[in-house]
């Protein structure tokens, strides 16, 4: 498999991560918990930064292992 199929792949998979994080965190968050607007986002950016660093680290090891 190339190395731009798999960047596109994991393009994909990061996008679809990211739209699961956000229905099922704007549900239980702002719903089930009664947070108030400031926490929700502050914890919602939180889980953005770890899902993107995440990302980033699957992207590199993809981009070693081609080397």
């Amino acid at each position: 498999m190339s190395i731009e199929k798999k960047k596109t792949i994991l393009k994909v998979v990061g996008i679809i991560i990211y739209l699961f994080w956000f229905i099922v965190w704007s549900e239980v968050g702002l719903n089930h918990l009664n947070l108030k607007v400031i926490p929700f986002i502050l914890i919602f950016f939180l889980g953005n930064i770890i899902l993107g660093s995440m990302n980033q680290l699957i992207y590199k090891a993809i981009v070693k292992a081609k080397e």
